[in-house]
């Protein structure tokens, strides 16, 4: 029967373990008051181990404690019987451990309950027990008292630096499929095709959270692609975000943008200086000042492209006009600094 109740006792405390330890509680283990020396040093010695061993942060100091535990152990006489001579013996005596669970904080007692044993062996395998027993209240019992301090300022910092690997793609449209190359022999043209340039790049820049919802983002942008060749185009871009923090663990960031190019490409008559568009980041905690991130968008720039027909075999049309936008797509990392607001206590949240 004692192995049958020593299993069940196992398994209840392995279920309970997930549930029950906390390595951010401390507990102090009082000297062990009554009984033997023998079974004092075995009770304050076991009950710290399997304390630490269930990830408690078991501490010598009583005052840097979140909670103490006292142990007494008593002696019960459960059987006795007078002799011939009058005299009393005693037949079998019942080792009894009262455990007491305070805080230390304000001396108030959590619980308290008993245990009786024979011999210290038996004890190895209900000690572990006891102590969840004990604890299994005090997570609880300590959230309802102490609010649980999430800080969020990863995600709420006034400046942030971010920088990011992109990938745009890059398409010059040809707004009129008919217009071809040509020598003005019918038999000796081309069609005009358009034009898709995947080009890698890259983004840095600087952003500044003025409110909990809304961010100034302004960036310097590198990246190539123009419809004659694979020139370097840098851009200005001004982004306002909205930040969507549903999670202390991620954030959404929808955007509208401006893009201001420049040209470079010989070549080019003409080429926008303004493109508008939108996007989103998607942010995950990257330590406590920042986050990782994925950045995708949409951009229209105004005003066409118009380039110079350069084939010395087909000088017609002199000019192409093309239509330029892009799909892009980033991943990078932004740093914060200077904490908008402080760290907010909430009762039920559970980092």
């Amino acid at each position: 029967m004692k192995k049958c109740a020593g299993i069940i006792a196992f398994l209840f405390s392995a279920v309970m373990l997930f549930a029950q330890s906390r390595n951010d509680m401390s507990v102090y283990v009082a000297p062990v008051a009554g009984g033997i020396p023998e079974q004092q040093v075995f009770f304050a010695e076991n009950f710290r181990m399997e304390l630490m061993g269930a990830n408690y942060n078991v501490v010598e100091d009583q005052t840097a404690s979140d909670y103490t535990m006292n142990l007494t152990i008593t002696q019960d006489v459960e059987d006795s019987y007078e002799d011939e001579s009058g005299v009393m013996s005693v037949e079998q005596i019942i080792n009894v451990l009262a455990l007491s669970l305070l805080d230390t904080k304000d001396g108030r007692e959590i619980m308290q309950f008993s245990w009786a044993f024979e011999r210290l062996e038996e004890m190895y395998e209900w000690n572990l027990y006891l102590i969840y027993q004990a604890m299994a209240n005090v997570p609880l019992t300590k959230m309802a008292a102490d609010a649980v301090v999430i800080d969020d300022n990863w995600r709420n910092k006034w400046i942030y630096l971010r920088a990011s690997f992109d990938y745009p793609i890059t398409f010059y449209a040809n707004p009129d499929p008919s217009a071809i190359f040509s020598t003005g022999d019918t038999l000796n043209y081309t069609v005009l095709d358009h034009k898709v340039l995947p080009y890698p790049g890259f983004t840095a820049g600087l952003e500044f959270q003025f409110l909990n919802w809304a961010s100034l983002e302004g960036d310097f942008q590198v990246n190539f692609g123009d419809p004659l060749g694979n020139t370097l185009i840098p851009s200005i871009e001004v982004a306002l975000k909205f930040p969507i923090k549903p999670s202390i663990h991620f954030m959404l960031e929808p955007y509208g943008v401006a893009s201001f190019p420049t040209n470079t490409a010989t070549g080019t008559t003409k080429f926008p200086t303004l493109g508008v568009g939108g996007g989103f980041q998607a942010g995950v905690r990257g330590g406590d000042m920042g986050a990782f991130f994925i950045d995708v968008n949409y951009v229209h720039y105004l005003g066409g492209v118009t380039t110079k027909n350069n084939d010395p075999h087909k000088q017609n049309p002199p000019e192409i006009n093309w239509t330029r936008f892009s799909v892009g797509l980033g991943i990078g990392y932004k740093i914060g600094f200077f904490n908008r607001n402080k760290p907010k206590a909430d009762d039920a949240a559970v980092e």
